[in-house]
């Protein structure tokens, strides 16, 4: 099951930038799963990632893991897609009402830890980070 905390609410603005920013970038659709990974991303989220608590930062440390930043905007009833050996950190910028994640809510102000592939109910925007230790 997906582990689900709580940002402070000063990450609020930040999340707010970061949604309303996202849902004007032109998301790519594969299999079902619209994302998008283009310039200025990375840059964008920065502001959340302060937020995080020290764990998340170190376990999606650049330096120390194969880190990657995308985002997605789940539309439809998917799966968010982690693979095995992997980490995948979920964090929802712009939540429209009824949007689950293993059949959890989302709230405004959560992320979740993900260690394998969750299913998805719409609609939301959300950053997603995917992390393998470097060896």
């Amino acid at each position: 099951m997906a582990s689900i905390s709580e940002l402070p609410s000063e990450a609020a603005a930040a999340l707010k930038e970061v949604g309303d920013w996202l849902k004007d970038q032109p998301f790519t659709e594969f299999s079902g799963l619209r994302f998008f990974s283009g310039p200025g991303l990375v840059e964008r989220c920065n502001p959340i990632l302060k937020y995080l608590p020290d764990k998340c930062k170190e376990d999606f440390d650049p330096q120390k893991h194969d880190t990657r930043v995308t985002s997605i905007h789940v539309h439809t009833h998917m799966t968010v897609p982690v693979k095995d050996g992997s980490n995948g950190l979920l964090i929802p910028v712009h939540i429209i009402n009824g949007a689950a994640l293993d059949g959890q809510r989302l709230h405004p102000l959560q992320y979740v830890e993900l260690g394998r592939s969750a299913e998805a109910m719409p609609e939301f925007y959300a950053l997603l980070l995917l992390s393998r230790t470097i060896e």
